[in-house]
């Protein structure tokens, strides 16, 4: 069986967002530690949009992700 190949921009985005995730919430509510990490992703996505020409919606939901499996783990 094959594994699919995760290119590694993406998994780099999922790594960041699950740390960004857990370490903001260590000092803030679940709700707020998910609302940090969309909100690191916004901003690095209009920021290669300026730097790169390219704001890429698949990078965002990569960093999101972790941070939304974690929350609704918490609930």
């Amino acid at each position: 069986m094959k594994l699919p190949i995760i290119p590694i921009d993406k998994a780099n985005h999922f790594i960041y967002g699950f740390v960004i995730y857990v370490v903001s919430s260590l000092f803030l509510t679940p709700d707020k530690a998910l609302a940090i990490v969309f909100l690191f992703a916004l901003g690095k996505e209009i920021r290669d949009e300026f730097v790169y020409s390219g704001f890429d919606v698949k990078d965002m939901l990569a960093t999101i992700c972790p941070a939304l499996i974690l929350f609704l783990l918490s609930l």
